[in-house]
């Protein structure tokens, strides 16, 4: 019977009984794990990859539960098979751990946790308090086998790897490339030169109850289900011989050449033969993934001594060698590959290798350059990564224009979700300013919720002193951006509107008041707020410097406090649904003398329009938007705001639009949005298949906060939105605009409200299903009816009579 590994979901600290049970364990011993961190002799001065193994005996099949976590990141195997990676992004005050079952027979073992301290060559969300591994048995009887402090681990520097920054410039944050030279019989990993026995460091321990080691990571359990599937229906575009002179990125991409066979390159993909590579020979491999994905590479290889095999990750090839254009994106041949990877060098035996770093796009590159030695490529897998989620919304249209659109939404919501909402090629950080219109579509998918409960709990986590959130969280680095502290504030909001979770609103109150007493403490004499500090960017307008809209860096700015108006007011809700009537007031009365002093500063009756800056001449579609989601503003400046709007400018980018889209609906001009939606609509003809950062020239291909039309197909066409938290209570009123039929379903807490509009000739037909016990208010034309749970069907004759 072979070792089975898998990882276990719990659901509480595994100890937490220990020292509630024991009165012989003090105080100062309470939320110790029984194993400590164990480190390097000497701790590292450059990039370093260090192997920690540890060799036991079972003498009986048994299964034994692993609690495991390392200092910066950690892949665990078992006899050289891949146990499981991680641990997942967090930070000294929330690190994660994770925990595996080893389903064991009798017999001799070799655990081995390859665990990374790359400092600025790693990603930049991997935070580091010192490097380490952890590992603690769950059960006492196993910890003389393999806890790490109470039985000896050996630890060894993995050599033969280097690092390149994969880019001339620094707008990145993945990790750089790597090269690895392998190690043949030597065994896993390369070549391990041994330090010795691991030095044993700081106990483990779980936040808020150990108190003798406060510096140390406080340990809390992953409760996020990774989607790990190995990848196929892989194509390939091209194969080509470059000149043992030619620089690969200046060479476009040809049509295979007829010597070259493309079914051996198939076969080999397909895990049904190998591939022959002569010696003196430099091949170019282009895959084409079918998808855009995010994923780990695999690479088994025989002979070929010093022969290299580069793997490079594309979300689009080039136009040019050295331009920004990516033109049709479902085109290769004629196109230049640029891409972010790693590269493996033979050592002339039986090499296995694998990726420190998991890497994202639809293009992969396969390069081999042979020495005097043919290479035998064995194996060449990729294993997908993301998190597993599950969509349960659905949505059809006689559109095909919005299908198409819902596909892309669907695939970028998808591999941008991770141990964090991220744009996964480039940055792969987790910022507050993406996670709010990610979020909306989220929640409009009807996937489960435990990834925007992390982002808000861990974005929490990063308040300084002064309680300014960071504008990307975990990072190495502390960057903020003050008005991504009221983007957190919009975000637990909707989230609070659809899950309803008061327990969870309560632990992020602390953070709601020191964000807006941050902004308040910046009043002026006359009751403005300057942000004078932070890097006080809104939206990359291009008319705006750095994003900075006019009068927003040190001086006063019409959007900055429209969106201040509207945290307030919605703090004051969440501060009233949390049973704190004395905060909500408070919050509802300083957003109302806020909108005061606002409007008699910025507002400008000869254009009918908020100024970007008192006396001002630019009039943005932002500080016009964010006042009407305010709801703050006089009835008379509503209706002035509904003509003047289309002559504001500039305009909203996709990374702000939320705000454009929402306030279409505040102001019943669905037909504004439409015609905002066909930017969006052009991205499926030019080829993409996820949302890019921003219409081309784009950097990312793809970028979930403009996935956001999702939740308003839901919530503005169809107009299903919750009036009481968690949907106890719901307002359906849709706007078909253009549509014939538009037939959606979407998750409930208490299963699904089911929306079906069709309209033949003049005569509209609108039904309605909700759960049992939702109150649901349905306006419908001249309708207006309330219903309890079941079944509701409405008719109206006059379409265009009705505004529908």
């Amino acid at each position: 019977m072979a070792s089975i590994a898998k990882k276990v979901i719990l659901q509480q600290d595994p100890f937490a009984g220990r020292w509630k049970r024991q009165r012989d364990i003090s105080l100062f011993e309470r939320g110790q794990w029984p194993a400590s961190w164990v480190h390097p002799m000497s701790l590292p001065v450059e990039a370093t990859v260090y192997a920690y193994r540890r060799t036991f005996f079972v003498s009986e099949a048994e299964t034994i539960r692993l609690h495991v976590t390392a200092d910066e990141s950690y892949s665990l195997y078992l006899d050289d098979c891949l146990v499981g990676r991680g641990p997942e992004r967090g930070c000294p005050e929330r690190w994660f751990y994770d925990s595996y079952d080893l389903q064991l027979p009798s017999g001799t073992y070799v655990l081995t946790a390859i665990v990374t301290a790359l400092g600025k060559v790693g990603p930049r969300f991997r935070m580091s308090f010192r490097t380490g591994w952890l590992c603690c048995p769950d059960q006492r009887r196993h910890r003389s086998l393999l806890a790490t402090g109470a039985c000896e681990w050996t630890v060894g520097r993995v050599e033969g790897l280097t690092f390149e920054k994969p880019f001339p410039h620094d707008r990145f944050s993945m990790g750089w490339n790597t090269q690895t030279a392998g190690a043949g019989k030597k065994g896993l990993w390369g070549d391990v030169r041994d330090e010795g026995v691991a030095r044993t460091g700081l106990p483990g321990a779980v936040p808020g109850e150990c108190n003798r080691f406060p510096d140390g990571p406080r340990l809390s359990h992953s409760k996020l289900h990774q989607l790990s599937k190995r990848l196929d229906r892989i194509r390939v575009e091209a194969i080509q011989n470059l000149t043992s002179e030619s620089v690969p990125e200046t060479v476009p991409v040809s049509a295979t050449e007829p010597a070259l066979v493309t079914c051996e390159w198939l076969g080999l993909l397909n895990g049904r033969c190998e591939v022959h590579i002569p010696p003196s020979t430099r091949v170019r491999v282009v895959l084409n993934l079918g998808q855009y994905f995010t994923a780990y590479s695999f690479v088994r290889v025989r002979n070929g001594i010093g022969s290299s095999i580069r793997v490079r990750w594309a979300e689009s090839l080039f136009d040019e060698p050295a331009g920004d254009s990516k033109g049709q994106r479902d085109t290769v041949v004629g196109k230049y590959f640029r891409g972010v990877g790693d590269a493996f060098v033979s050592s002339g035996y039986c090499d296995d290798f694998t990726t420190l770093f998991w890497r994202a796009g639809r293009y992969v590159e396969i390069l081999v350059e042979t020495k005097e030695e043919a290479l035998h490529l064995v194996k060449v897998e990729f294993e997908e990564t993301r998190y597993d989620l599950e969509i349960k919304s659905e949505l059809d249209t006689d559109d095909a224009r919005v299908k198409a659109l819902m596909r892309l939404m669907r695939r970028t919501l998808e591999v941008s979700s991770h141990d964090g909402f991220i744009d996964p090629y480039y940055e792969q950080m987790m910022w507050v300013g993406d996670c709010y219109p990610t979020v909306l579509g989220l929640l409009a998918s009807g996937a489960d919720d435990s990834l925007v409960r992390r982002c808000l709990t861990l974005f929490d986590f990063s308040r300084n002193y002064e309680g300014w959130l960071m504008a990307r969280w975990p990072a190495r680095d502390r960057m903020m951006i003050p008005t991504y502290g009221l983007l957190w504030i919009g975000t637990l909001h909707v989230y609070f509107m659809w899950s309803g979770d008061v327990g969870f609103l309560r632990s992020c109150l602390t953070g709601v008041r020191s964000v807006l007493e941050a902004f308040l403490r910046k009043r002026n004499s006359e009751g403005l707020v300057e942000l004078d500090s932070g890097w006080n960017f809104m939206d990359w307008v291009p008319q705006w410097e750095m994003g900075i809209p006019p009068g927003g860096d040190g001086g006063v700015n019409a959007s900055q406090h429209w969106m201040l108006i509207w945290a307030l007011r919605m703090a004051s809700e969440l501060e009233e649904y949390a049973n704190e009537p004395q905060m909500a007031r408070r919050w509802y009365l300083e957003a109302a003398m806020m909108a005061e002093v606002t409007h008699r500063s910025f507002w400008s009756e000869a254009h009918g329009l908020y100024a970007d800056e008192p006396g001002g001449k630019s009039f943005s579609e932002h500080a016009q938007c964010l006042a009407v989601i305010s709801d703050q503003v006089p009835d008379d400046v509503h209706e002035r705001l509904i003509k003047n709007l289309p002559h504001a400018c500039p305009k909203m980018t996709i990374g702000f639009g939320h705000v454009y889209f929402e306030s279409c609906y505040r102001l019943g001009r669905i037909d504004w949005l439409w015609e905002r939606l066909e930017q969006w609509f052009e991205f499926a003809d030019q080829g993409f298949l996820t949302l890019p950062e921003q219409p081309e020239p784009t950097r990312s291909d793809c970028h979930a906060w403009g996935i956001y039309p999702w939740h308003h197909f839901y919530a503005s066409v169809l107009g299903i939105r919750p009036t009481y938290p968690g949907f106890e209570a719901i307002c359906i009123e849709p706007k078909l605009h253009h549509l014939k039929t538009i037939r959606a379903t979407l998750s409930h807490p208490r299963g699904k409200i089911r929306v079906d509009v069709c309209v033949q000739g003049e005569s509209v037909t609108l039904s309605v299903n909700v759960p049992e016990g939702v109150r649901a208010r349905i306006k419908f034309g001249e309708h207006d009816r309330e219903i309890w749970g079941g079944e509701a069907v409405l008719r109206i004759h006059s379409v265009e009579s009705d505004g529908l």
